[in-house]
C-alpha cells in the first residue's frame, strides 16, 4: 500500500517515480487516440454546423381543429372608458 502524503510540506518531487506515483500513470497510446479522435470529430461537427444552414422559415398549409366549436361573446352594455384608475405596472387585485 503506497504512503500518502497528509502535510503539504513533505511533498518532495525530486525524481521521476515519485512524480509518477504523484500523478499516476500517463495515458496509453489509445486513450490518447481516441481523445485526439473525439476531438476532432467534435471539431469536424462544429465546423460543418458553421457551413451547412438550416431554414429559418418553413412555410406550410395548417388547419386547427377542434371539439368546441368556438362561440360569440356580447357585452352586456356599451360604452366608453371614462377613466382609468391605475398606474402602469401596478398590480391590480
Amino acid at each position: 500500500m503506497p504512503d500518502f502524503i497528509t502535510n503539504p510540506t513533505d511533498l518532495n518531487l525530486n525524481e521521476r517515480d515519485e512524480i509518477l506515483q504523484f500523478i499516476g500513470r500517463p495515458p496509453s497510446v489509445f486513450l490518447r487516440f481516441g481523445i485526439m479522435a473525439m476531438s476532432i470529430v467534435v471539431i469536424l461537427l462544429l465546423t460543418m454546423n458553421y457551413w451547412i444552414k438550416y431554414p429559418d422559415v418553413v412555410t406550410a398549409k395548417v388547419v386547427l381543429m377542434t371539439e368546441n366549436l368556438p362561440i360569440h361573446v356580447f357585452a352586456q352594455a356599451g360604452g366608453r372608458v371614462s377613466d382609468i384608475l391605475i398606474k402602469n405596472y401596478e398590480i391590480v387585485k
